[in-house]
């Protein structure tokens, strides 16, 4: 944690303790109590540091260190420990503090036992809750980001698997100038993956020139046939993206749309738009690789996957089959305006 979400972490804090442990005691009289006699304030002052130790005793000290299923017992023995040792330094304080001139009853152990026990079981209850659903939701952050990294490193094989096959198909056809060409192609690919890979956001314009390179490496074996349209549209500058989000669809459009008989088409459209981001794919229907794959390999499943992960509220996903054509259709919700527009073909 850095220097600023624990400055933060502490205003939220002390603003917590003084709403839920002052306040209520200002709105009820106003404060005129404490201003003719300091002492019900300093009485009040070393309660509530009573039940701020036992708070933090418990969720800081106690939860990490005994709150598991083979030493719940311990646990169990450090709770009743610690209110056996704040109950009695609650009924110390209250002894002490107590002057007939205050209350109209006379003071009585019994009574400042329960009166003291009560608010510390109430701190109890409330540490152990807010630690647990702290350490939960810690450990869903991990889940994801685990997920996220294993999802990511599925996708990256698949990529190159694809990449080293067009390289060597250029090379076993003599076309020295294009596999010289693809080589470098890759190496920008490959070093985008590596380093890059592993950021959680990083530009978009730095995810549409992988794109770029990743499409540049396809046209190099394939045939004039077939037709590629690319087209990008909108101010993608000061936007970010989680890497290799799109690619992925762009990949199965290729992997699976591509003939080498018949006339074949590939559309890739990328706009950014009034705060959101829109990702057209068509692909003509190969019905040879359909009947093998069906369009479901496992980058475009693992997308599906990052995406839930990702954005759960924040985009649309329609993947579309008519006759002719495969469509994949994605929106995020998460961008700026756009302000100008460019276009490559």
């Amino acid at each position: 944690m850095d220097s600023s979400s624990k400055i933060k972490d502490i205003v939220v804090h002390i603003s917590a303790w003084f709403v839920f442990l002052y306040l209520p005691i200002y709105l009820e009289d106003g404060g005129h109590e404490f201003t003719n006699d300091p002492l019900p304030l300093l009485v009040e002052i070393l309660d509530n540091l009573l039940l701020i130790g036992l708070f933090y005793l418990n969720t800081n000290f106690l939860i990490p260190r005994f709150f598991k299923e083979d030493k719940f017992i311990q646990y169990s023995l450090w709770i009743v420990m610690s209110l056996v040792v704040f109950t009695a330094l609650e009924v110390l304080k209250d002894f002490y503090s107590f002057e007939p001139d205050y209350f109209e009853e006379q003071w009585h152990v019994g009574v400042a036992i329960v009166d003291g026990l009560f608010p510390l079981l109430m701190i109890l209850a409330l540490s152990t809750s807010y630690r647990l659903i702290g350490m939960w939701v810690k450990n869903e952050q991990l889940r994801k980001e685990s997920e996220l990294k294993l999802l990511k490193s599925q996708i990256n094989p698949h990529f190159l698997f694809n990449s080293l096959n067009t390289l060597y198909a250029l090379i076993n056809n003599k076309q020295f100038e294009k596999a010289e060409e693809a080589t470098l192609t890759l190496s920008a690919l490959l070093r985008y993956s590596v380093y890059k890979s592993d950021h959680k956001k990083i530009s978009l314009p730095e995810e549409i020139e992988y794109i770029e390179n990743y499409i540049s490496l396809q046209k190099l074996r394939l045939p004039e046939r077939v037709k590629i349209t690319v087209t990008f549209e909108g101010d993608f500058n000061n936007l970010s993206i989680e890497p290799m989000l799109l690619i992925p669809f762009i990949e199965n459009a290729f992997k699976h749309g591509i003939s080498y008989q018949n006339n074949s088409e590939v559309l890739v459209k990328l706009v950014s738009q009034d705060k959101q981001l829109h990702l057209t794919v068509k692909n003509t229907i190969n019905s040879s690789k359909e009947k093998k794959d069906k369009y479901s390999g496992v980058g475009l499943i693992n997308v599906k996957q990052r995406l839930q992960l990702l954005y759960p509220k924040n985009h649309t996903l329609e993947i579309l089959k008519d006759d002719n054509w495969f469509i994949v259709r994605l929106t995020l919700s998460f961008l700026s305006s756009t302000k100008k527009t460019v276009s490559s073909t």
